[in-house]
C-alpha cells in the first residue's frame, strides 16, 4: 500500500446514510478545501449509481471516482444481485482481484484522500458463486438458493486485509442502537480499526438521549479510541437513492463544522 490516506466506509444497516456521508466528505474536500479526493465503490447494486451522486456534488477538478463492478438493476444485497443479474459467474472478480484493484486505485493517486464505500451492512456478502455439490459437508459460509449451492464471504472479512482505518455510519433511528453496536463489535472482531462512528440526524427516545450519546458512553466504557460525530438531519424528503436538494445542506455551517472533524 502507498502512503495515501484512505478510509473504508461501512454502515450498520442499509439506507442509514452511507452514500450521503460519502457525498458530503467528497464535496467538503473537493469544493471547500480544493483537495484531491478519490471515491471508490467496489460493488454497485441497482440504479441510480451511488457514484453519480458523488460526482453531482463534488468539484470535478479535484475528484477521481470509480465503480469497480455493478449488478443492475436490482437494489438488493450484492450476493443476491449477482445471481439475479444473470451475469456469467466466470466474469466475477474474486475477492483477491477486487482487493488488488482497490490497492492499485489507491496507489495510483498517491496525493489523494480516498473513500471506499461498501455495499449494504457490515456482514452483507459481496458475491455469491455457484459451487458443485460438496463432499464432505459444506463449510459454514455455504447457503442454498433455489436448490443451487452457493459460496459467499462477508464484506467485513473481505476488506480487513486492506488494513485501512474505518468509518462506521451508525443508525440514529429507533432500533438502531443494537445494529450500530453489533456492527462496531463485528468490525473489531474482523480486525478493523474504527476511527469514527457517524450518525446522521438524531432521534432521541422521549427527548432523553440519542443513539450517538449512548454509543459514546459505550465507547468510553470499553476504552476505545473512536470519535462519535453527529451530522445534522438532511432534508426530510431526501432519499439516499434520489438526487434531492442537498446543496444547502452540504454547505451549511452546521454540516461543515461536523464533517470537518473527519481527518
Amino acid at each position: 500500500m502507498s502512503a495515501s490516506r484512505a478510509h473504508l466506509i461501512f454502515s450498520s444497516n442499509t439506507n442509514v446514510g452511507k452514500t450521503l456521508l460519502s457525498a458530503g466528505l467528497c464535496r467538503y474536500r473537493t469544493h471547500h478545501l480544493g483537495l484531491p479526493t478519490t471515491y471508490l465503490k467496489p460493488l454497485q447494486c441497482g440504479v441510480p449509481w451511488d457514484e453519480d451522486l458523488i460526482k453531482l456534488y463534488s468539484n470535478p477538478k479535484h475528484l477521481h471516482s470509480k465503480t469497480l463492478a455493478s449488478f443492475d438493476p436490482y437494489p438488493c444485497s450484492p450476493h443476491l444481485a449477482s445471481i439475479l443479474s444473470g451475469q456469467d459467474t466466470n466474469t466475477y472478480k474474486t475477492d483477491s482481484e477486487t482487493l488488488t484493484d482497490l490497492k492499485s486505485s489507491i496507489s495510483s493517486t498517491p496525493n489523494h484522500q480516498t473513500y471506499i464505500e461498501t455495499a449494504g451492512g457490515v456482514y452483507s456478502p459481496p458475491l455469491a458463486f455457484p459451487s458443485p455439490s460438496p463432499s464432505p459437508p459444506p463449510p459454514p459460509n455455504y447457503v442454498t438458493y433455489k436448490s443451487t449451492s452457493l459460496i459467499y464471504t462477508l464484506q467485513s472479512h473481505t476488506y480487513s486485509s486492506l488494513n485501512l482505518p474505518t468509518i462506521l455510519v451508525g443508525d440514529s433511528k429507533l432500533g438502531g442502537l443494537s445494529t450500530t453496536l453489533t456492527s462496531l463489535e463485528s468490525l473489531i472482531n474482523s480486525n478493523h480499526v474504527i476511527e469514527y462512528i457517524v450518525f446522521i440526524g438524531s432521534d432521541k427516545s422521549y427527548d432523553l438521549v440519542s443513539n450517538a450519546e449512548t454509543v459514546s458512553e459505550y465507547i468510553k466504557m470499553k476504552g476505545l479510541d473512536v470519535k462519535v460525530i453527529e451530522l445534522p438531519s438532511p432534508p426530510e424528503l431526501y432519499d439516499n437513492k434520489v438526487e434531492g436538494d442537498l446543496w444547502e445542506y452540504f454547505d451549511s455551517e452546521n454540516f461543515i463544522s461536523q464533517i470537518s472533524k473527519i481527518k
